[in-house]
């Protein structure tokens, strides 16, 4: 298994992009990209690459978030466990992901920097050059090489900066019509943001706290019908995750169950409910999440 850390499948940080608000780039910063408020842009494999759409950034408790999605589909993510401006390193043993997202004519590819040893294929670093903590704007530069398993190819990503994006720093509040709630370890816990996105054909449901700073997450296919399942880290179809805080990682490694009640392709809505033990890498940590249950418009 690989190590548990922030760049592990489907982590919670990776979706914060989805909880975000977005937005689309001014055409005075389309014009070329450069030295322009609220640009985002890089090359993969020496061609240019500028969002246009989809741009968010977050700046939470611990937590950087910015992704951005170019005309042609193209989506680039850069998530970190930092607060600061600095350089951070990203590689397979990191708490740091980049990834580039694209649909191939074999379907989704998500080309990350978490999927080999070999640095050749998987690696990369991220600076950050500023947070403006009056304007609320995050600037930087980065480049990676993002591997995907399923295609066995490399994408270099070069040239990239951001530069002076607006970012955010608490996450919009959930519809009154959704609900995620838990007991952990007999405490309970209602999300303020909840949040079921699709990524690569699978749900990753998600209730957090406003500013970031904990969630408890379910991972689970698309199509899943309803029934009883075991929430298992090893399996990696059915995952449940616990994050106390910005630097950990809880998750189910078998002890625990997600039953779903309802999901309704016509409604766009999926429920269920759950309970399970979340543990950390190293089985030091441990937390008992009881009594789950959540109801999500995706």
């Amino acid at each position: 298994m690989k190590r548990i850390g922030l760049s592990h499948v489907a982590l919670g940080v990776l979706l914060l992009s989805f909880f975000s608000c977005s937005k689309e780039l001014s055409n005075e910063a389309l014009e070329n990209g450069k030295g322009v408020a609220g640009s985002f842009r890089a090359k993969i494999d020496g061609a240019s690459w500028v969002a246009t759409n989809n741009i968010s950034a977050t700046v939470l408790t611990g937590l950087i978030n910015i992704t951005g999605t170019s005309s042609d589909g193209k989506t680039i993510n850069i998530s970190l466990l930092a607060g600061a401006t600095g350089t951070y390193a990203l590689d397979e043993n990191s708490d740091g992901l980049a990834s580039l997202n694209q649909t191939e004519a074999t379907g989704p590819a998500i080309y990350g920097t978490n999927q080999s040893s070999d640095p050749a294929k998987s690696s990369g670093t991220v600076t950050i050059t500023s947070i403006d903590q009056t304007n609320k704007t995050i600037s930087g530069t980065f480049s990676f090489n993002g591997y995907d398993d399923a295609t066995t190819v490399t994408k270099v990503v070069t040239e990239g900066v951001f530069d002076r994006l607006p970012y955010s720093s608490t996450l919009p509040p959930a519809s009154i019509t959704d609900t995620f709630k838990v007991k952990i370890n007999g405490t309970s816990f209602t999300a303020s943001s909840i949040a079921a996105p699709i990524v690569s054909g699978s749900f990753f449901v998600q209730g957090a706290a406003s500013d970031g700073s904990n969630f408890v997450g379910l991972y689970m296919p698309e199509n899943v019908q309803p029934g009883t399942y075991t929430l298992d880290i090893f399996g990696g179809v059915f995952v449940g995750q616990y994050s106390p805080d910005p630097s950990t990682l809880l998750v189910s490694m078998g002890d625990g169950t997600l039953t779903v009640i309802e999901n309704n392709s016509t409604t766009k809505r999926i429920r269920g409910s759950f309970s399970f033990k979340a543990v950390d890498a190293s089985n030091t940590q441990s937390a008992q999440l009881t009594e789950g249950y959540f109801s999500v418009g995706y």
